[in-house]
């Protein structure tokens, strides 16, 4: 029979865990209803002053609350960070899939960059990238 620690966590002590991952990087979590608002406002973290807050809105489903903060927390180093095997796995793959969007994003942009690239050579037979003209 395997150990309590290597059994598989639900998911309302995932969530549970990850709040107290945020806890011991000094990150309040707090949930809120962010509809009754009246602003177009996002889960996420927010610095006040010299403190972090990480403020979920309550009427998310429970996986998508989990998906949101476990995104926040893989940004943070948390090679001191003592984490359960199940929640250091989630991570992993979190900061996994950020890195992947990140390189997604920068090949875009230099794509688009390639894209916007433009040789004119009405103006003194030169070549000109992005409207600069080479003398």
């Amino acid at each position: 029979m395997p150990r309590s620690r290597d059994r598989p966590l639900n998911t309302a002590q995932t969530y549970q865990h990850l709040i107290q991952v945020a806890e011991k990087l000094s990150i309040t979590v707090t949930e809120q209803n962010l509809r009754q608002s009246g602003f177009a406002i996002k889960s996420g973290l927010c610095k006040i002053g010299p403190d972090q807050l990480y403020v979920v809105d309550k009427q998310l489903p429970l996986k998508r609350k989990i998906d949101l903060l476990a995104d926040c927390l893989a940004a943070f180093d948390l090679e001191r960070v003592y984490l359960v095997p199940a929640v250091r796995e989630l991570l992993v793959v979190c900061r996994k899939r950020r890195e992947l969007f990140r390189n997604q994003r920068q090949r875009g942009y230099r794509r688009k960059q390639a894209h916007n690239m433009t040789i004119d050579r009405s103006k003194g037979g030169g070549s000109a990238l992005n409207g600069v003209q080479n003398k």
